[in-house]
């Protein structure tokens, strides 16, 4: 049998999109293979599965040889395409059920190494979807990838874990993501879909190269009585189990133009400083991670609440930033402000403190919650002593008699509840309010220094992790390396 030939300036970029659908821990040995296939016109595809999404890549020229089939341990072609030059190729063949031969050059001459392999019969079969595909234009990418960065990592909530590709409505297609803090949404495309799906978020979507390889196709069928998507592109083919619950109704949380009372506009030349001064407020933050929006005065800026410092907020003013509207502060969380600012939505909406902030540029949305935060002007809540007695029911206070004598009546327009002839006779043992007061002054101050020092314990721990992990990186290297040259022969 005539090898399969793999070029290695094609093959490494595969590896790194199959990688992202490979199981490495699988329990199922046949799951940590890729199944390589050689057609009856000389094309080569390389598939992976973890069983609910399958990746196939096709390679750029056709190869000579009869068809045939093989499946070849993820892992053991990987570290032999660590140790060729791009340049070169492999060759892969089938010398028992379970081992395959791989043949490249090495020194002027033709190294050999033994993969594992398993039969080709254990291998699940790959889904066919037979439907008729949609063209999904150029936008739809990259709002699907911002989508997906919006939706939820409890798995609790499956749905909210997907992206939903809504045409309910003919002439306002969306794709929409939430986890229930924000929300977004873009609509500046038009879909020929006959009904809205839930797509699983998945970051092989969001990879480089299969956004970049050319113009995708969604087709919608199903496999084994389950519906599933496959989106191809030129070279790839990506199939998946689509999310079967109901998506939320999120329409009704958006808030229509006609409520947001002020605009604030974000300079896109000066976005790269305003971007940077965000980050640098990660050092100093509190543990809610808060940031304030000012509009005020003819000028925006951001307020941030560093930990420690008191009750004070820093005024920091945002370059090139300008607003109209009712003057307001908002506060929310600097992440989510960071990636509306990063998915280039400079354009802020704001209603009132309370209600939701609506970012835009174009036909995307992002909706965000507000943070609620404690200013001077609310009330302090009073501390309420554990072991304080109840309190008593005065007795009425009745009117002074006509003929009673001067010095018996209360003086005007003063608290009747002060006079100490009528307060409550205070219980012996009980704790005086100002005790109270310094314990929880004294709690707070030790609660603080203890946060304080795991965060310094907790940003040591990672320098220490990563360390090891770079050593354990160097160590696997230096083993993969001995392995292939003891498995050489000449």
């Amino acid at each position: 049998m005539t090898p399969i030939s793999l070029p290695m300036a094609e093959l490494k970029p595969a590896l790194t999109g199959l990688g992202k659908i490979i199981h490495r821990q699988s329990t199922l040995p046949v799951l940590q293979c890729l199944r390589i296939e050689r057609t009856v016109d000389g094309w080569v595809c390389l598939t992976a599965t973890n069983l609910e999404r399958y990746a196939t890549v096709r390679l750029e020229q056709p190869a000579e040889g009869d068809p045939c089939t093989l499946l070849v341990h993820f892992d053991d072609l990987v570290r032999v395409a660590k140790a060729c030059v791009r340049q070169e190729s492999i060759g892969i063949e089938q010398t028992s059920p379970k081992c395959v031969s791989a043949s490249f050059a090495l020194a002027g001459k033709i190294g050999m190494n033994k993969l594992r392999s398993l039969p080709v019969a254990e291998y699940p079969d790959l889904p066919r979807i037979a439907g008729e595909p949609v063209p999904l234009p150029g936008p739809f990418r990259t709002a699907l990838k911002e989508a997906m960065d919006c939706t939820s990592k409890d798995h609790t909530r499956p749905v909210l874990e997907g992206v939903c590709i809504d045409v309910s409505v003919p002439d306002a297609h969306y794709v929409v993501g939430t986890d229930g803090k924000h929300l977004y949404s873009g609509n500046s495309l038009q879909l020929a879909l006959p009904h809205s799906l839930v797509l699983p978020r998945h970051k092989f979507l969001a990879w480089r190269d299969f956004q970049s390889d050319g113009e995708w196709w969604l087709t919608k069928g199903a496999h084994n009585g389950l519906d599933h998507v496959q989106i191809s592109s030129r070279r790839w083919r990506f199939i998946t189990r689509v999310i079967d619950h109901p998506y939320p109704s999120w329409r009704q949380v958006v808030p229509g133009d006609k409520r947001f009372m002020t605009a604030i506009r974000f300079d896109p030349l000066k976005l790269d400083g305003v971007l940077q001064m965000l980050e640098q407020m990660e050092e100093q933050e509190d543990e809610f991670r808060t940031v304030g929006i000012e509009w005020r005065g003819g000028k925006v800026q951001f307020l941030h609440h560093p930990a420690n410092a008191g009750k004070a907020w820093d005024e920091v003013a945002v370059p090139g930033a300008s607003g109209q509207g009712v003057e307001v502060t908002v506060f929310c969380n600097r992440l989510l402000l960071l990636k509306a600012l990063k998915f280039g939505l400079l354009e802020l909406d704001l209603i009132d403190e309370l209600s939701p902030l609506r970012f835009r540029e174009g036909g995307r949305r992002l909706i965000v919650m507000p943070v609620r935060v404690r200013t001077t002007s609310d009330p302090e809540p009073g501390p309420v002593p554990v072991n304080a007695p109840a309190p008593r029911h005065l007795p009425p206070i009745k009117a002074p008699h006509p003929h009673s004598a001067p010095d018996m009546k209360p003086p005007i327009n003063s608290n009747p509840l002060a006079d100490p002839r009528l307060q409550p006779p205070a219980e012996p043992g009980s704790p005086r309010l100002e005790d109270v007061l310094e314990s929880l002054d004294q709690l707070r101050d030790s609660c603080t220094k203890s946060l304080s020092q795991i965060k310094d314990l907790t940003g040591k721990l990672r320098l220490i992790q990563r360390d090891q992990r770079s050593s354990q990186r160097g160590l696997q290297t230096v083993r993969h390396t001995l392995r292939s040259l003891q498995g050489i022969r000449f």
